[in-house]
């Protein structure tokens, strides 16, 4: 799978009022990512956003902080959201302590939800099928129970559930976790329990940001391959009332810089399963305090792209 068409622009700068967001922001970590941009003078990776209506894929917390800066402008990268090249997964729960049943049965019975145990593969197709609200998977079990509700409901009451869920369950070393990964701890006996839950899809996500209404934190799974990451939008261009000047400042900055492409499940400040743009800054005291090691060789490995 390609990434974005080279001619496109790494980073474009777009209004920061026009961003949409499609989930919640955590005050504590909106706080900190804005006061590590005014520490630092820029944002280092640019905000995901889909094209035509500009509703944020990923970086909420950095749209959020730059909001907080009250910055006109913000380092965004347009994606056609609708491509092959962007794939929209969620996160699987898994805990590392064993919930008992009992407690699962009770927090149904709470939420005015029904159980049902079923075989794995049917639980986990019916979640996906939205059949399900959830199902629990535990490693000492061949079977899951189901959550399930009297009706059919919108995604975003799904969700308020899966909240209301993952609340009560916090206590138990909740993680989340990648689909596949979190079937493989199951499976291998490494995680107590799992529940699954169901995926959003794109065209849900663009209405319910566009009418104003945000999914809980870790709804959604972006893979958007060719991200542009390390790019470093100085907060100087950013605070510039001239549009237009502060957008070529920023062509200019962009222009001829280099980059290196990370192919596929590549770690940098987390495991990207897509193929990403690192882009090179000049300044050796940048490389070394933002670029984590394992990058840093590549790019003095390989050749960069200009």
């Amino acid at each position: 799978m390609s990434a974005q068409d080279d001619d496109s622009p790494p980073v474009e700068l777009v209004p920061t009022d026009s961003l949409l967001p499609h989930e919640e922001t955590l005050k504590d970590i909106t706080e900190e990512i804005s006061r590590r941009i005014r520490q630092d003078g820029f944002v280092i990776h640019p905000i995901v956003a889909e094209r035509e209506s500009l509703v944020i894929l990923d970086g909420m917390h950095r749209a959020a902080a730059l909001r907080l800066l009250k910055t006109p402008l913000s380092p965004v990268h347009l994606v056609d959201y609708m491509s092959s090249n962007v794939i929209l997964n969620c996160w699987y729960r898994i805990a590392y302590e064993p919930i008992p049943e009992d407690t699962i049965l009770e927090l149904a019975e709470r939420l005015g939800l029904r159980t049902e145990r079923q075989n794995l593969d049917t639980a986990i197709k019916a979640v996906e099928e939205r059949r399900n609200l959830l199902c629990f998977l535990t490693r000492t079990s061949r079977s899951a129970v189901a959550l399930k509700t009297p009706g059919s409901l919108d995604i975003l009451t799904i969700y308020r559930y899966v909240s209301e869920v993952d609340k009560v369950l916090r206590s138990y070393s909740v993680v989340y976790m990648r689909e596949s990964e979190a079937l493989d701890k199951i499976r291998r006996g490494e995680a107590a329990s799992c529940w699954i839950v169901p995926r959003v899809r794109k065209h849900e996500v663009i209405n319910l940001a566009k009418h104003g209404h945000l999914l809980p934190p870790k709804t959604t799974r972006h893979i958007i391959y060719g991200r542009p990451m390390f790019t470093f939008t100085p907060l100087e261009i950013l605070n510039m009332s001239d549009v237009e000047a502060a957008r070529e400042r920023n062509r200019r900055l962009l222009q001829g810089m280099k980059y290196v492409v990370l192919p596929p499940n590549k770690v940098i400040d987390r495991l990207y399963e897509e193929d990403v743009r690192v882009y090179i800054q000049e300044d050796e005291q940048l490389l070394k305090k933002y670029y984590p090691e394992g990058v840093l060789r590549i790019i003095r490995e390989g050749a960069a792209s200009p």
